[in-house]
């Protein structure tokens, strides 16, 4: 799993050999639509995610347009999910918003 602080001026540089190469691509995409990336995951054994995930930073509308550009470029989506963080007990943080890919995804 990678991570890369959102700064609110734009999105921060990546180095993308950083990234986990069965997920690195659709993060490219997503970066270049502007989507603000936090972490991403290729899934599987090993990793923490079971699937391949990007998780982004936004409103229900940064949501809505993450999955119009994956759509628009073939991503098979499994979930499209908002995830709340409880910081105590009864205070939620977030949301911070995942896709989480078909496993099989190339």
């Amino acid at each position: 799993m990678n991570m890369a602080e959102i700064v609110p001026e734009g999105l921060p540089e990546l180095d993308w050999d950083d990234l986990d190469v069965g997920i690195r691509d659709r993060v490219r995409i997503l970066r270049d639509a502007g989507v603000p990336t936090v972490q991403s995951c290729q899934g599987g054994t090993g990793h923490p995610y079971a699937y391949p995930t990007i998780e982004f930073a936004g409103t229900l509308a940064t949501a809505l347009k993450a999955l119009a550009v994956a759509l628009e470029h073939g991503m098979r989506i499994a979930k499209l999910k908002a995830v709340y963080s409880l910081l105590e007990p009864g205070l939620p943080s977030g949301p911070t918003w995942q896709l989480e890919f078909y496993a099989d995804e190339e």
